[in-house]
């Protein structure tokens, strides 16, 4: 828990770096598999991720996509598979439709679905427990700019369905959509998904 509350009382800018490096290391030293994906024509190709992508151009700091993946499945007390999705917004400025000034600096915990995802993983690799376990974090900022997502423009989701942006501070729920529809195809018995914010 106290790994969880250090990450989301970062700055933006280390929280998501923070995650990233967490995530590696934890790829080398506890078996899970690591795989991170930045470039948005990588994002764009490998995983179809529309939504996520298209949201958050405003900020000049690239969205950014991590998978990791715990297989106790060689236990034979589970063979299910579980998968855990953490919204990773590391600072929320509202974008076009920005928030009032007051609290503004908290918004650097909308990464906190990231957080508990990430230390869920550590948990279940420290206890090494039985099945499988898939996280996905997608990671951005929501920043107003000349080319952010704007009121009224519409966009495509992975599944095919337009969204009709009316507020550009509704962004979790478009960087979940697709993260969620990814892992809807991976075959798993149960998804949990986290948006909370850590005050």
């Amino acid at each position: 828990m106290l790994k969880t509350r250090n990450l989301g009382q970062k700055s933006k800018f280390w929280s998501k770096l923070e995650i990233l490096v967490k995530t590696r290391n934890f790829g080398q030293n506890s078996k899970i598999w690591v795989k991170i994906l930045v470039k948005l024509e990588i994002l764009v190709k490998s995983l179809l991720t529309y939504t996520f992508f298209i949201q958050f151009p405003g900020s000049i700091e690239e969205p950014q996509f991590v998978e990791m993946i715990w297989d106790g499945t060689q236990s034979a007390k589970s063979d299910k598979t579980f998968c855990l999705v953490g919204k990773g917004v590391t600072f929320d400025s509202g974008g076009i439709s920005i928030k009032p000034s007051a609290k503004m600096g908290d918004m650097r915990g909308d990464m906190g679905g990231a957080a508990v995802t990430v230390g869920a993983m550590y948990a279940a690799a420290k206890l090494k427990i039985p099945g499988k376990v898939i996280a996905v974090c997608p990671l951005a900022e929501n920043m107003p700019s000349h080319n952010a997502v704007k009121p009224g423009d519409v966009i495509i989701a992975r599944n095919g369905k337009s969204i009709q942006i009316d507020n550009t501070d509704a962004e979790g729920r478009l960087l979940l959509c697709d993260a969620l529809g990814k892992t809807c195809g991976k075959n798993v018995d149960k998804i949990s998904h986290s948006w909370q914010k850590i005050a």
